[in-house]
């Protein structure tokens, strides 16, 4: 009998009996021992008294989103790849669990090779994880009350595929530490260690209130330990939990647009580029109110050198226009396209431009005008609606600097050369 018989086991959480038995049949013919459930609850149950090498959930479940599924149980599978399958109007939100932390998607309908060699590569990396973690809980053995570079570990946070996320103590303070994994092609470890050293560097001098500021990152390039970067710790959700909950005033939505703008110019002047502004990356202070823009560059610059659904620099919906073109130089434009996007739903509750899959989303970015956000809800002041505009010109070239739209936030009046242009974005 072949080693592998019935050794990795995988279970298929879809609604769809047929679509799972054939899935399964599929297979079980690969030598994988196979189960399926047909719903979230019935899976919970099962991942309760079994561990499975590999899950593979359609994120359209009708009694938990496969997003849901993924936040809820991502903690409790460690050693468990997950592969989220996604009809077309759901592959956005199957994106950004693959972000996340899930090994990848898979949109259906979708080839069997190819649906054969991701679940192999899946597993594959699950063993490596393993065979990894084994490797360094004999070296590092890091556990409550041990130091890591100089830091006490007091728990993880969160984590995905490109690093391990932990909270940590040093001197009565509290820290987030990200751990890069390694390279899946070690000979590129030279060259990115001195992006990243490079990219780090200019952001770790940056001292203003709205960007997450960073205290150490690793200095050298050292084959044996992975990169790694401490930062101040934000007690606090992100806006993604913020975004149409009606928790926010006003008020407060309207300080935190300036926020935004006065953070990426901050980042801009230092010669840096987000590349995945979105509400996720912005983190609401519990304590002051205010926030803070995390992960500029960093995790973009690392993922680069993991896989090919990794290497997606950006999230689809607040990506502008030149992203999608081979032709155009992508620069701090980018960013400010984003948050117009990002502060359009803040303030509106419904994103500027829309799909039911990615290429409707690239169309509607590239053509469509969106409804002037007063249309949407009363009083909102003139200078947020016109910031706004400035952010999603289609043009780069015309798109409001960060510096010219703090002026107009602050001033309330925008330039005359900018009346016409802003009033060309809206429907």
């Amino acid at each position: 009998m072949d080693r592998r018989e019935f050794v990795e086991s995988i279970l298929i959480v879809d609604d769809d009996p047929d679509f799972s038995s054939f899935l399964k049949k599929i297979l079980t013919m690969q030598r994988y021992h196979v189960e399926s459930v047909f719903s979230c609850a019935d899976a919970f149950r099962k991942i309760s008294s079994k561990k499975y090498s590999l899950i593979m959930i359609d994120v359209g479940m009708p009694d938990m989103s496969g997003v849901e599924f993924f936040h809820n149980l991502h903690k409790d599978i460690e050693y468990t790849e997950l592969i989220v399958m996604t009809g077309s109007p759901n592959i956005e939100a199957a994106v950004d669990v693959v972000k996340e932390g899930a090994f990848d998607y898979l949109a259906k309908p979708f080839d069997n090779d190819k649906m054969i060699q991701k679940v192999r590569d899946a597993i594959r990396s699950r063993n490596k994880k393993i065979m990894d973690e084994l490797e360094h809980t004999a070296t590092q053995n890091i556990s409550m009350g041990n130091s890591f570079h100089g830091y006490k570990y007091i728990k993880d946070l969160h984590g995905g595929s490109i690093c391990d996320v932990m909270l940590v103590e040093k001197n009565s303070a509290y820290y987030v530490m990200k751990i890069f994994h390694k390279l899946d092609r070690p000979e590129d470890l030279e060259s990115i260690m001195k992006k990243f050293q490079r990219v780090v560097h200019s952001a770790s001098g940056i001292r203003h209130p709205n960007v997450i500021r960073i205290h150490e990152y690793s200095d050298a390039v050292n084959q044996k330990n992975s990169p790694y970067m401490v930062t101040e710790y934000v007690p606090g959700r992100s806006l993604a939990h913020y975004i149409g909950s009606g928790k926010l005033s006003a008020e407060e939505k309207y300080r935190i647009v300036r926020e935004i703008v006065s953070a990426l110019s901050a980042i801009h002047t230092a010669g840096l580029l987000h590349r995945d502004i979105k509400p996720a990356n912005i983190i609401l202070d519990r304590d002051t109110r205010s926030i803070k823009v995390t992960d500029f560059g960093i995790s973009t610059l690392i993922a680069q050198n993991y896989t090919e659904t990794e290497n997606l620099r950006g999230s689809p919906a607040y990506m502008a226009p030149e992203c999608f073109s081979s032709f155009e130089k992508i620069g701090a434009p980018v960013d400010i396209f984003a948050a117009g996007v990002l502060v359009y739903e803040l303030i509106t509750g419904i994103r500027p431009f829309y799909g039911e899959n990615i290429a409707e989303i690239i169309a509607s970015i590239k053509n469509d005008k969106p409804p002037r956000p007063r249309m949407i809800i009363n009083n909102i002041p003139p200078e947020i609606e016109d910031a706004i505009g400035g952010m999603l010109l289609k043009d780069h070239r015309k798109r409001l600097t960060a510096a010219e739209l703090l002026s107009l936030l602050d001033s309330g009046a925008r330039e005359a050369g900018h009346r016409e242009l802003i009033d060309s974005v809206w429907n």
